[in-house]
């Protein structure tokens, strides 16, 4: 998927009024038919291990969900950063993908736009 606009976020899970603006903004750019991609790196890689985004409140967990399944939005975790966190393929929430540096940079240089939170 080669997205429009590319998100990268680097906050953890204690920065919720960071992380309900970050999914607004993907939700919107999502409605407006652009294919969007999310990445999480540093602190906010956390947020990839499955049932993190429920663990902060009710509805960060709903919108999480909501855009897993949005065919217009991907959800990546930098290898790194989860590398140092201990989360895995296995640990993942599933929708996400753990992906590296190289491939990140790829993507963010054929986005139209790129966001940093």
């Amino acid at each position: 998927m080669n997205a429009r606009i590319v998100f990268a976020y680097g906050w953890g899970p204690e920065e919720e009024g960071r992380l309900s603006s970050l999914l607004y903004m993907v939700e919107t750019a999502t409605t407006m038919d652009m294919l969007a991609a999310v990445f999480f790196f540093a602190d906010a890689a956390v947020l990839g291990r499955k049932g993190a985004f429920a663990g902060i409140s009710q509805e960060i967990g709903e919108r999480l969900d909501r855009l897993r399944r949005n065919k217009k939005a991907k959800l990546y975790v930098c290898e790194q950063a989860a590398r140092r966190r201990g989360i895995t393929e296995e640990t993942v929430e599933d929708g996400m993908k753990i992906i590296g540096y190289a491939t990140f940079l790829d993507m963010a240089a054929s986005a139209k736009t790129v966001i940093t939170i």
